[in-house]
């Protein structure tokens, strides 16, 4: 690894080093005079070559981090995608469950136990309709669907629920992420209507349908699909789900309102078609052995939640390429089972089967038809 030559210049090595060049006739034992005048420069030494250690790795961007690594990619236009907070659409009500205005900065948590989060009241939309913003920022702003508990003390108030996702709560680029699209932007660099400037180009687009603001999680590109000059781009949300019809009419107006008349974002004689993907279900069935006292039911939330964040790694792959631009996407039984072992208080896994079958899934990428998984009904014996 870069700088890694810079490890060997301890204080141990430097203090050796350093008194080596001292005669062998003066006392260079611990203690003595010479000894004592010389460690504390040669500790400070070894502390310089750490630190220029890191300095070698932060100018380089297959080593650099946080905010070294942002400057380096931002020479190339590239830049972190910083996390954002989820608006979601919360209801008030009073007595007989009439419609109940609250005041706007009032704070509300979800009733989650130890994941729950809080929201803060930020726009009425109606009487006792309101947007409600995630105080934290991250995907965990979009989860819970239910009521929410009051935080500020607000009288005659006497329920909050808290349901549709107005604007996606997303999580900040990872170092390794931001690296890995910085050399993906490098290998293939967006020009003149290629590959990947499509993808990149419809990255970035942000629609708003309803008032609500969407954005594209990933896209696969297929060029000349339907003969020259045609152009297929398949989209999902930041949330790595099918988009809706109203999403996919806001990104074709912003990519190619009028085939091959460059009013949009495609080159002149471009055709260019959006659509999505289309969700697959897949249900899961095994047999489980728990440990003594433990019953299958008791611990179906905690694998479900396993299996689903496999499920949302599998769909974040949906829009990577391989060198020839196609797409493949699987769920593997062997991944599914080691989802449940994860679980405490499983013990085995036995007669796991996908949708009715002891098989892996493969799934169909290609241009008419770009499948997703998503994880259906979990049953457990």
């Amino acid at each position: 690894m870069i700088g890694e030559h810079l490890d060997k210049y301890t204080f141990e090595y430097i203090l050796k080093s350093a008194l080596a060049n001292v005669s062998d006739e003066i006392d260079k034992r611990e203690g003595s005079i010479i000894y004592d005048a010389i460690a504390p420069a040669c500790l400070e030494l070894s502390q310089m070559y750490k630190e220029l250690k890191a300095v070698y790795q932060n100018t380089f961007a297959s080593t650099a981090k946080a905010e070294y690594l942002d400057a380096r990619v931002a020479e190339q236009g590239v830049t972190r995608k910083q996390a954002t907070y989820a608006v979601r659409k919360g209801r008030f009500y009073t007595n007989n469950d009439a419609p109940f205005d609250v005041a706007l900065g009032s704070r509300f948590a979800t009733a989650n136990g130890n994941n729950s989060i809080s929201f803060t009241v930020s726009k009425k939309i109606e009487t006792g309709i309101y947007e409600l913003t995630a105080d934290v920022p991250g995907t965990v702003g979009n989860e819970f669907i239910g009521d929410l508990l009051p935080i500020t003390n607000i009288n005659n108030l006497k329920r909050a629920t808290i349901n549709e996702i107005l604007i996606e709560g997303e999580t900040a680029q990872t170092d390794d992420q931001l690296r890995a699209e910085y050399f993906e932007f490098l290998k293939k660099k967006p020009f003149g209507g290629n590959i990947a400037q499509y993808r990149s180009e419809i990255r970035a687009i942000k629609a708003v349908i309803n008032g609500a603001t969407n954005s594209i999680g990933a896209v696969q590109v297929y060029p000349t699909w339907n003969g020259g000059g045609t152009v297929k781009c398949n989209i999902i949300t930041s949330a790595y789900r099918a988009a809706e019809p109203a999403f996919i009419n806001a990104v074709q107006q912003l990519v190619d309102p009028e085939p091959g008349s460059g009013l949009g974002l495609a080159p002149i004689g471009h055709k260019v078609t959006i659509g999505t993907a289309t969700e697959v279900i897949i249900n899961v069935s095994a047999t489980i052995t728990t440990a003594s006292g433990i019953l299958p039911e008791q611990i179906k939330p905690f694998i479900e939640a396993e299996i689903e964040r496999y499920f949302e790694q599998t769909r974040q792959a949906w829009g990577t390429a391989s060198t020839d631009n196609t797409y493949s996407l699987y769920v593997f039984i062997a991944q599914v089972t080691a989802c449940i072992l994860r679980v405490n208080g499983v013990l085995n896994v036995s007669n796991l089967t996908l949708n009715n079958q002891n098989e892996d899934i493969v799934l169909t990428e290609n241009s008419a038809l770009s499948e997703l998984p998503v994880l259906g009904v979990v049953t457990l014996d």
